[in-house]
């Protein structure tokens, strides 16, 4: 099997995966008679974790860093072409992901033993599978918007996971108006991509050939919106999910994957050291750069200080989170890429581990007392 038809397979199979897994857990609720039945759902996350990692272990010795480009015309029969851009950024990210996926899923096996919602769980985590894969494989316009979307929308439902209470509901609403704000950008973006008859972003500095730099703004927004950067005041509000969704989307995958987008998309030529040394004017690039730092660096320091306010624990760690996120942008945004990346992997892992251990360390915390 040569490389491109490897590549080819795990999309495939990591697309294709966590959609059998959707209606396997949905078909298995309404059909069993036991509404509460557990067993078959434990085994199919503890097989289906253990056949990733083997996946990804494939992609580590046959594939590793090198770079290679794969167009699947047709992809699934849809109709349009999956784009992938198997390189560093693409290995690291599937490992990663792959990670904090199968670790959540095997602490929510347990956590959620006997609740009312096991299987309504278990479908949405399924759907964010997915929502990530096709995120970290796909470089065209249409699959990335797809899962950029199925990750807004599991994260809704998650949020307003428990329905028997008013305030799940309000706040997932408040969270899904804030989210569709932000990707109101994105989707213009690639409008503008669309009419420019550019379908892999990964050339997004295409649009400063046609005159669009200012473009980039779009991207910007959409970023900040989806990691909670601006504005800061909705990441606390989505809490009020189960614990496992709270480590999945706002410690570890949810809010990082933008900054994954920025890595894979952003231009190296679009960062403050580049554009230093010239004359800056109102309708220079640059002066949409800088004003993201000046956003990041407030962010960073207002949130810093409200998570040292609040005595909900996973509050501060909400707020504690965007404080490191912003610092992360800002070393994209000076050209630091590497730091960058090294950053948000081992912070999205520090995270998630902080995230799963709250609940056990209020206990003990309590029992110390």
């Amino acid at each position: 099997m040569d490389e491109k038809s490897l590549v080819t397979y795990l999309v495939y199979y990591f697309i294709l995966s966590p959609i059998a897994k959707i209606f396997f857990v949905n078909i298995h609720y309404f059909v069993s008679k036991q509404k509460r039945d557990e067993y078959l759902i434990r085994k199919l996350v503890k097989w289906g974790n253990i056949i990733d990692f083997i996946h990804v272990a494939v992609a580590s010795y046959f594939l590793g860093f090198r770079e290679i480009t794969v167009q699947v015309e047709s992809f699934s029969f849809l109709g349009w072409p999956f784009i992938v851009h198997w390189n560093t950024l693409t290995f690291i990210f599937l490992s990663f992901t792959t990670i904090i996926i199968a670790v959540i899923g095997h602490f929510s096996l347990f956590y959620l033993h006997r609740d009312a919602y096991y299987h309504k769980f278990f479908s949405l985590y399924f759907i964010f599978h997915l929502s990530i894969k096709l995120i970290v494989f796909s470089s065209d316009t249409v699959y990335f918007f797809m899962g950029w979307e199925l990750l807004g929308f599991s994260s809704v439902l998650l949020i307003a996971f428990y329905e028997h209470r008013t305030n799940p509901l309000k706040n997932a609403m408040r969270v899904l108006f804030i989210y569709e704000s932000g990707d109101i950008f994105l989707l213009g973006l690639i409008a503008l991509l669309t009419f420019l008859h550019i379908e892999d972003m990964t050339r997004l500095v295409l649009i400063q050939e046609h005159g669009y730099a200012w473009a980039m703004v779009l991207l910007i927004i959409a970023c900040f919106f989806k990691s909670g950067i601006f504005p800061w005041t909705w990441l606390p509000r989505a809490m009020e999910g189960p614990t496992p969704s709270s480590a999945a989307f706002y410690g570890s995958l949810s809010t990082h994957i933008p900054i994954f987008l920025l890595l894979r998309f952003w231009p190296r030529e679009w960062s403050l050291p580049v554009y230093w040394p010239e004359v800056w004017t109102i309708s220079h690039p640059a002066n949409a750069i800088a004003i993201a730092v000046a956003v990041c660096a407030f962010s960073a320091f207002i949130t810093t200080h409200m998570s040292r306010q609040h005595a909900d624990a996973k509050n501060t760690i909400a707020y504690a989170t965007m404080t490191q996120l912003a610092i992360i942008y800002i070393e994209i945004f000076f050209g630091l890429r590497t730091l960058a990346l090294v950053h948000v992997v081992s912070h999205g892992i520090y995270r998630t581990f902080e995230f799963l251990r709250t609940p056990s360390l209020l206990h003990f915390y309590h029992t110390m007392e």
